[in-house]
């Protein structure tokens, strides 16, 4: 790094959260919605009381706190790391719960949905590829374990998984270039910005 590049970092890690903030007006609603779509997974189980209304309980409840953030973000100032990651967290901690709870037919669309985090991160943030590699890592480290751990079914005799698993590396591996690409790019484009200025 030149000693320009140097001297304009503060004025480029103010423009990276200028650029998750934004990121994050998008992804929070959105996050909302899959949270309250989330149902529809077991909703073939509807019939099944006890079992149907906790997964309403756990959805409805994560789309409503990240669509109250949303609304209140123009009121609280959030610390930065909750508007970067709040939401994905969120969605990783209620994938996870999701996935011990259904039935193993199940699992494996939970599992996708973390992966997701990973790929909705890696375009809409502006964040370097090690973020996004050890937030997907640490993601993964936490529906994997869990599921192996609290799951009555032995983890490679749940339907598709290791299809999934597959997927979900092609997956990740897509993302992290992605936020390779999207992070140099803006970041020189930063920087060409304030030499012409």
């Amino acid at each position: 790094m030149s000693r320009a590049e140097n001297d304009l970092e503060p004025a480029w890690q103010e423009e990276v959260r200028a650029i998750n903030h934004k990121a994050a007006a998008t992804s929070w609603p959105l996050t909302a919605f899959c949270c309250f779509f989330f149902v529809f997974v077991e909703i073939h189980h509807r019939h099944e009381t006890e079992y149907f209304r906790s997964f309403l309980i756990l959805d409805f409840t994560a789309g409503f706190i990240v669509l109250m953030m949303h609304v209140m973000r123009k009121y609280i100032r959030y610390p930065s790391a909750v508007i970067t990651y709040g939401s994905s967290v969120l969605v990783t901690i209620v994938a996870t719960i999701a996935a011990v709870m259904t039935r193993p037919e199940n699992v494996f669309t939970y599992f996708w949905i973390v992966s997701m985090i990973t790929v909705v991160r890696g375009l809409l943030y502006c964040q370097q590829v090690k973020t996004v590699a050890a937030m997907s890592a640490v993601f993964h480290l936490v529906i994997i374990p869990a599921v192996v751990i609290f799951k009555e079914e032995p983890y490679f005799s749940l339907p598709n998984i290791l299809s999934t698993n597959i997927i979900q590396f092609f997956m990740i591996i897509f993302a992290l270039a992605g936020a390779n690409i999207r992070y140099k790019l803006t970041r020189d484009n930063f920087v060409k910005s304030h030499r012409l200025n």
